[in-house]
């Protein structure tokens, strides 16, 4: 199986002059359909009048495990990396890959760009699941181990490829 990067989870140059919410929303919707924006008081940023605050939907492994999650659009986003949560299950408390207040650690804060979007957070929120049920069953955590590293670790691409593959 190959994969090949073709802008479909990131703001390409020829997008910046577009509006960000609906890119951010055509992005979400052709790669995650099953996921929705939700309004709230933040994200003026972003949208001006339409203050999304969050994003949920859910995620099935390849076990058919389903997973509901949503992410946490901060006041400053696209500059800012949202927060991923779960919604309704509890990750492992002695899970390599989470923060103490239990969101997915999907990606270092500081390796976050404003080029990326949600749908690409989505897809590494997909990837961590994956992760998350070798882990469990295994107790090693696949591919990069960039949490507690702090850098160097494979791409998005890379580390799809290599659990895929």
């Amino acid at each position: 199986m190959s994969f090949t990067v073709d802008g479909r989870l990131v703001i390409l140059p020829a997008e910046r002059g577009l509006p960000r919410w609906k890119v951010e929303r055509n992005k979400l919707k052709a790669t995650f359909p099953q996921f929705r924006f939700y309004a709230g008081n933040v994200f003026s940023t972003l949208l001006g009048s339409k203050n999304i605050e969050k994003v949920k939907g859910k995620l099935r492994t390849k076990s058919g495990t389903i997973y509901p999650i949503q992410v946490i659009m901060p006041e400053s986003y696209p500059y800012e990396m949202p927060t991923i949560k779960t919604l309704g299950w509890n990750i492992h408390s002695d899970c390599p890959h989470k923060y103490d207040d239990q969101p997915l650690c999907v990606l270092l804060p500081e390796r976050w760009s404003s080029n990326m979007t949600v749908a690409f957070l989505v897809a590494k929120t997909a990837l961590w699941l994956h992760k998350y049920e070798i882990w469990q069953e295994t107790g090693r955590w696949p591919g990069s181990d960039e949490h507690k590293r702090g850098g160097g670790g494979l791409s998005l691409w890379d580390e799809l490829l290599d659990l895929f593959t």
